[in-house]
C-alpha cells in the first residue's frame, strides 16, 4: 500500500438535533458544487438536506433552512453531483422495480426521473448478482468519475461490486467484483462496501460498515492502495480530565479511541483536506484532516 496519507479525528454532530429529528438514518454523502455544503440522504425520508460548512470549508455545520427537496421515494443510498445541476440518488430496493433504482433530479429545471437499474443496457450480465431481492443488496453509493465521463457505482454486498454507469443513465457494466483478500481491503474479518466518493484520478474512497475501515482503492489496477481503520475520539472535553477519580471511574477508557459504527456515507473535500463520513447508527457526522 504506497499511499502515504492519513486521516486524523477532528470532531463529530449529530445530524439528528440538527434537522430536529427529521434525518435519522443518514446514508450518503455528497460535497456541494460550491464546495461550501455537505448534501445528504437517509434511509426513512426521500429529503436531501443541505449543510452548509463554514468559511473554511470545514464543519460543525448548519442546516440550509432555505433548502427543499424531496424525491419522493425511500430507502435512499448514496448521493453524487455531476455538475452545478444535475445530481444523482439511489435507491438500494424498490419493490415495484425489483433492484436497485438511479434517481437523478435537475437543480435547473426541478425535473426528477427514475431509472430502474434493470432498464439499462448491460443488465442482463448482473441480474443475478442483484437476484430481485434485498437478501443481495442492492446499490449502496454513488459517484461522478470526470475523467472517464461515467458514474461508479457502489453494490453493497453478496456480491460486492463496482459498475460503470454511463453519463447519460442508460447503460451499466461491471468494473470488478470486489475480492476482499486480493484486493487488499481486508486480511480476515467480515467487508462489506457502503458508501463512496472519488479521490481524484483513478482513485476512490470506500467505506465499510462491518470493517469499520476507510479505503482508497485504485479503479484502473483494482487494488486497495491504503487501508485506516475509522475511529473517533478522544473528545477534547475528555482530554482535560485525567486525575485518579477519573481513571478510576473509566476515565482513561473513555479517553480512547472508539471505532465508528455504521459508517454509511464518505465525501473527500481536497481543497480544504477534510474528509467527512455519516453514520446511521446514531445520525453523526464525523469530520477527519488528511495529510500526507
Amino acid at each position: 500500500m504506497s499511499e502515504g496519507l492519513h486521516i486524523t479525528w477532528l470532531r463529530r454532530q449529530s445530524l439528528r438535533a440538527l434537522t430536529d429529528g427529521a434525518l435519522r438514518e443518514p446514508s450518503g454523502l455528497a460535497l456541494g458544487p460550491d464546495g461550501a455544503s455537505l448534501w445528504t440522504v437517509g434511509d426513512e425520508t426521500g429529503r436531501l438536506f443541505r449543510l452548509l460548512l463554514d468559511e473554511r470549508g470545514d464543519t460543525p455545520v448548519r442546516l440550509d433552512p432555505s433548502f427543499a427537496l424531496d424525491l419522493g421515494c425511500v430507502g435512499l443510498e448514496g448521493v453524487a453531483f455531476k455538475d452545478a445541476e444535475t445530481l444523482i440518488a439511489v435507491q438500494e430496493y424498490d419493490p415495484a422495480a425489483g433492484t436497485s433504482v438511479l434517481v437523478e433530479h435537475s437543480l435547473a429545471t426541478g425535473r426528477t426521473v427514475r431509472r430502474p437499474l434493470s432498464e439499462l443496457r448491460g443488465y442482463d450480465a448482473l441480474a443475478d448478482d442483484f437476484g430481485g431481492s434485498r437478501a443481495n443488496k442492492g446499490l449502496e453509493g454513488i459517484t461522478w468519475d470526470p475523467a472517464g465521463r461515467r458514474w461508479l457505482a457502489l453494490k453493497e454486498g453478496r456480491p460486492g461490486m463496482l459498475l460503470a454507469i454511463s453519463e447519460d443513465l442508460r447503460s451499466v457494466a461491471p468494473v470488478c467484483t470486489f475480492d476482499a483478500r486480493a484486493m487488499g481491503f481486508a486480511e480476515k474479518g467480515s467487508v462489506d462496501y457502503s458508501g463512496m466518493d472519488h479521490a481524484g484520478g483513478q482513485r476512490i474512497w470506500i467505506v465499510s460498515d462491518e470493517a469499520q475501515t476507510l479505503y482508497l482503492f485504485d479503479v484502473q489496477a483494482l487494488q486497495v492502495l491504503r487501508r485506516m481503520p475509522l475511529t473517533w475520539g478522544p473528545e477534547r472535553k475528555d482530554r482535560k480530565k485525567g486525575g485518579k477519580k477519573d481513571r478510576k471511574k473509566g476515565g482513561k477508557k473513555g479517553r480512547k479511541p472508539s471505532r465508528l459504527k455504521k459508517a454509511e456515507g464518505v465525501v473527500y473535500d481536497a481543497a480544504h483536506g477534510r474528509l467527512h463520513v455519516v453514520c446511521d447508527e446514531q445520525s453523526e457526522l464525523h469530520t477527519y484532516a488528511v495529510s500526507p
